[in-house]
């Protein structure tokens, strides 16, 4: 999978005549340096770190890592995308929620809305089939550009749907990619695909007393406390409608 990326890479690169770097003869890749493995604070895998590069947050797997020159990873990241045409994504409402949306599937839309939210400006979206997590589960390989904060920069990436689910409000947008300014692509893209292939999620529970520990014990109480509001909720309406049907009885 991880090989194929390269080769979607360098076909893009071929097809846009050498320009990827913008003007001027494109630099050659940088040669890959030995990596330094670092475990991930909460225990849950680990990565290695090219000279220059730093741990940027990890959190139950999933992984970003930066380099003083602008580049960046992101492995595993999934987040939740608005459907459009839900009942929450249509409310006057949905506008103040900031969440990124795109119909159920539209994993360029989703990008998209993602890139556009944080106030960058797509210049081009190229795509190919990848293999699917699961059958069924539309998955890409996406190669684009974008403009932030007058900035250049090129990613690639695989992105596909965690799964499908029974939720009429959102779906969720699983992603692995690379990012650097587009004049260091080229010269960056090795480096940060033999960090891709040196990513090891283990699929262990946060250590106790990890910030990923911490913020499942949030999640947990909000998980609670939301469900603990539904219910009283409930209760309520239905010691309403209890009154109601009495007093038509009387």
């Amino acid at each position: 999978m991880r090989e194929i990326l390269l080769t979607a890479a360098a076909l893009w690169l071929v097809s846009q005549n050498g320009n990827a770097q913008g003007k001027g003869k494109p630099k050659g890749p940088a040669p890959t340096p030995k990596l330094t493995t670092k475990e991930f604070p909460d225990g849950t895998g680990l990565i290695g770190l090219a000279p220059g590069w730093v741990l940027d947050g990890a959190y139950r797997g999933t992984c970003g890592c930066k380099s003083a020159n602008g580049s960046s990873i992101m492995m595993g990241r999934g987040q939740a995308i608005l459907r459009p045409d839900g009942p929450v994504g249509q409310m006057p409402e949905a506008a103040m929620l900031k969440m990124p949306a795109a119909q159920v599937g539209d994993l360029g839309g989703a990008i998209r809305s993602i890139l556009e939210g944080g106030g960058s400006r797509v210049k081009s979206l190229r795509s190919r089939p990848a293999p699917p997590i699961s059958p069924g589960v539309p998955a890409f390989y996406y190669l684009y550009e974008y403009e932030k904060q007058g900035k250049r920069l090129t990613a690639l990436g695989y992105f596909t749907t965690i799964a499908y689910y029974d939720s009429s409000s959102n779906w969720d947008l699983y992603s692995s990619y690379v990012t650097a300014p587009s004049e260091r692509f080229v010269t960056d893209l090795p480096v940060m695909m033999a960090m891709w292939n040196s990513w090891r999620p283990n699929g262990s529970k946060p250590k106790a007393g990890s910030e990923s520990a911490m913020i499942d014990e949030v999640l947990k109480e909000n998980l609670k406390t939301h469900a603990a509001t539904m219910k009283e909720q409930r209760e309520s309406f239905e010691r309403m409608q209890e009154k109601f049907k009495n007093a038509l009885l009387q």
